[in-house]
């Protein structure tokens, strides 16, 4: 039998799709990313609300204080959080600091991932006085 020369040889065949695979990848894969990490920043926001409210709770029944530690609001008998989330972008602990009378709070995340989100450098955090800290408009890709 002849070959018409018309069709492509299976070396040809592999190469494009190869490309073309490859063209996907840099294309769709840092949009993936971009993604992943956005919402990693907006879970860990919506964590930081979680323990901000169980602080408002625990400190209506304690005199209007805060506690020392976040720790405290997973003991018995009151139980204002089950367990304390963490970063999910970086799963480490959140860093909670208070004023000497335990009057006023701050819960900051240490998570240097959300970095790739484009996020600011002081969000998320949370206060006791302004609630969730957005920081400036945060990109979406």
């Amino acid at each position: 039998m002849k070959k018409s020369g018309r069709g492509f040889t299976m070396m040809e065949l592999v190469i494009v799709i190869t490309i073309l695979v490859l063209i996907v990848f840099v294309i769709v894969l840092p949009s993936v990313m971009g993604a992943r990490e956005q919402k990693n920043l907006v879970s860990c926001g919506g964590n930081l609300k979680a323990i901000g409210e169980a602080l408002a709770l625990y400190a209506r029944e304690n005199y209007a204080q805060f506690p020392a530690t976040l720790p405290v609001l997973e003991l018995e008998p009151n139980v204002f959080l089950r367990k304390i989330p963490r970063c999910p972008s970086s799963n480490n602990a959140y860093n909670y600091s208070t004023d000497d009378n335990h009057m006023v709070y701050t819960i900051l995340c240490p998570g240097e991932n959300h970095k790739k989100a484009k996020a600011p450098a002081d969000y998320p955090m949370y206060t006791s006085g302004s609630g969730l800290n957005l920081g400036n408009k945060i990109n979406s890709r």
